[in-house]
């Protein structure tokens, strides 16, 4: 699956459905956005996102 934040998209997965349903919510596929993706996503600890886009994502934090 993946994720769009601003213009950029991120390849992510979950550990199990647990996991699975908070990181949806985490990660915005109710309409979220940036600033709560990232903030959600370090919260939860959900970093099923590759590390490429793990670090990407975390370095946007300052422009939103």
């Amino acid at each position: 699956m993946e994720i769009r934040v601003g213009s950029f998209w991120y390849d992510y997965w979950w550990d199990n459905k647990s996991h699975q349903y908070r990181c949806g919510n985490a990660f915005g596929i109710n309409g979220a956005g940036p600033e709560m993706v990232i903030r959600e996503a370090i919260k939860y600890n959900c970093y099923g996102l590759r590390a490429k886009s793990k670090k990407a994502l975390l370095e946007k934090i300052d422009e939103y």
